[in-house]
């Protein structure tokens, strides 16, 4: 029970988020989540810049924040110019594919094997939409995926590494995860079958079909 609320509470807020998009009150379903409790008890519906106002106000407050970039800084999930750093990122660095005709290779991160059709996430306000037994296919390995580990059959991300947050908790959820595939986006449409290993660090293909078809 305590895996399902925090991902169905999430939910929640992502659908008044996508509510309030299509209301032309805030700019992106994700805005909901820079609004304060009081803003949304406070505010007045006539008014539509009041909580989009709010939302630009905190996001540019978040960003002000934020420490700049580091001239050495590298893209992927491993920032800094130390030779640790250097070495981590050589190991895990996506593996782009390699393997046998109709399978993709990824790092063992999770183990067991799990069977679904693909769901492919780019926005983490899109994890209301994920159905029980989904594989979801992510763009990379963030933590803000986790609320929908619980309904998931398994997990492959395009980059990330197996030591990272969403492949430990894929671990405490025991659910099947292959992190570090590569570009997935010819190969893994909406609604195909797969099976993803864990174990072996593989995502095998279903063959007999076709995109567009389930």
């Amino acid at each position: 029970m305590h895996a399902r609320l925090p991902h169905e509470l999430r939910a929640l807020t992502v659908r008044l988020g996508a509510a309030l998009t299509t209301a032309d009150q805030v700019d992106r379903p994700d805005d909901i989540f820079y609004l304060h409790v009081d803003e949304l008890a406070y505010w007045p519906p006539a008014d539509r810049e009041f909580l989009r106002e709010c939302a630009r106000a905190h996001r540019d407050e978040i960003d002000r924040a934020a420490p700049p970039p580091r001239e050495e800084a590298v893209s992927g999930d491993c920032w800094g110019g130390s030779v640790a750093v250097s070495l981590f990122r050589q190991l895990f660095q996506p593996v782009d594919g390699a393997g046998t005709p109709g399978t993709l290779r990824g790092h063992p991160s999770s183990p067991g094997c799990g069977v679904g059709p693909v769901r492919r996430l780019f926005w983490q306000c899109d994890v209301g939409t994920v159905r029980p037994h989904d594989v979801l296919v992510l763009p990379e390995s963030s933590n803000g995926w986790s609320y929908a580990l619980p309904a998931a059959a398994a997990v492959v991300s395009e980059s990330g590494h197996p030591y990272g947050h969403l492949a430990s908790l894929a671990r405490d959820y025991a659910t099947p995860a292959v992190i570090g595939v590569g570009d997935t986006r010819e190969l893994l449409w909406d609604g195909r079958l797969i099976e993803v290993d864990g174990s072996a660090g593989e995502v095998r293909l279903f063959t007999d079909q076709t995109r567009g078809k389930s």
